[in-house]
């Protein structure tokens, strides 16, 4: 009997121990946490543009400081408009989904325009389907299809998807199958599933000439990207 009493004794002390370094190491987390922020936020008082975007991330997130949507979108917005590309696609980001600010197309398509304008890739494929669908701006697929070439050759898999649907289709520029197969091959390559779904649709309607040719874009263009990334 006392030695089953001993075996608890041993159990619990070991959990209490345990449940007592598990304590220490959040709070000296959380405390290098609050340093590391207050840092940050003396470094965007300053006008540090990638440290007002780190700390407009961390009142976004909730982590270091309590969550805050408009203290997010003020210090994104002070980065953004110093010309931060990561800033800026999140401020469109913002804007497009509405969560921590009333959403408003308008305003994401300009910070978008901004980020895309500087290269930004997924932007350019946001600004893309804005173009496409018509919010926030005036219809215009052919400025669709400009905006997600861009993305595309950046490798964005969901531009290359739309841009081999463009041309599957004809929207905004002249249908050709040869052209959609190989968008589509690439995207699928990428891993995106719904390309293949598609590439696999498009073939039955293809001669093997066309598909042959298809293939060999496709390669070029891989060859191309290899050697542009090296």
């Amino acid at each position: 009997m006392k030695t089953s009493w001993t075996l608890i004794y041993l159990l619990l002390r070991k959990i209490l121990l345990f449940v007592i370094v598990l304590f220490v190491a959040d709070s000296k987390a959380h405390a290098e946490e609050i340093s590391k922020i207050a840092e940050i936020r003396k470094a965007a008082e300053y006008g540090d543009a990638q440290a007002q975007f780190n700390l407009g991330g961390a009142y976004l997130s909730g982590k270091g400081v309590p969550k805050n949507g408009e203290e997010a979108i003020k210090w994104f917005r002070k980065s953004a408009e110093q010309g931060y590309i990561k800033a800026q696609y999140q401020l469109g980001l913002c804007y497009h989904w509405g969560d921590v600010v009333t959403k408003d197309d308008k305003e994401s398509v300009r910070w978008f325009l901004k980020a895309a304008e500087q290269g930004n890739s997924p932007a350019q494929c946001k600004l893309g389907f804005y173009y496409y669908n018509g919010e926030g701006v005036p219809k215009n697929v052919a400025e669709a299809i400009k905006w997600f070439r861009k993305s595309a050759e950046q490798g964005d898999m969901i531009s290359q998807y739309k841009l081999g649907f463009c041309y599957q289709m004809g929207n905004g520029i002249a249908e050709d199958n040869v052209m959609a197969y190989m968008w589509f091959s690439i995207a699928a390559a990428s891993g995106y599933k719904r390309a293949l779904r598609n590439l696999e649709f498009i073939t039955k309607s293809m001669t093997q000439e066309e598909i042959a040719r298809s293939q060999r874009l496709t390669r070029e263009w891989k060859l191309k990207h290899r050697r542009s990334a090296a």
